[in-house]
């Protein structure tokens, strides 16, 4: 993640992570955790529940929580989905998922 003007940053050492199940039926379940240290307040904690709609090889998701991770589409390659160096939320993302 990159914040504006700042270098970029691995939230993974931090205790950041990210994990969505998504169901037959395109329900998804999970959660995106971000540490208090990248917050600059309470750590977050937020529910992926919602859904996940594929069209062609992109996924994007719809979930109440208000997060970036609703505002970011991902490319569908083999066993990852992808968002790089996309804008969400004032930052600059990549995530990458990949099914476990």
């Amino acid at each position: 993640m990159t914040q504006s003007g700042q270098s970029p940053a691995d939230l993974l050492p931090q205790g950041a992570t990210l994990g969505i199940v998504i169901n037959a039926d395109n329900s998804t379940t999970g959660a995106l955790v971000l540490p208090a240290s990248f917050t600059g307040g309470a750590a977050l904690n937020a529910s992926m529940a919602g859904t996940a709609l594929l069209t062609g090889a992109t996924v994007t998701f719809s979930q109440s929580e208000d997060t970036f991770v609703r505002e970011l589409v991902f490319t569908l390659g083999g066993t990852t989905l992808s968002a790089n160096d996309q804008q969400a939320a004032g930052d600059i993302w990549t995530v990458v998922l990949t099914k476990q």
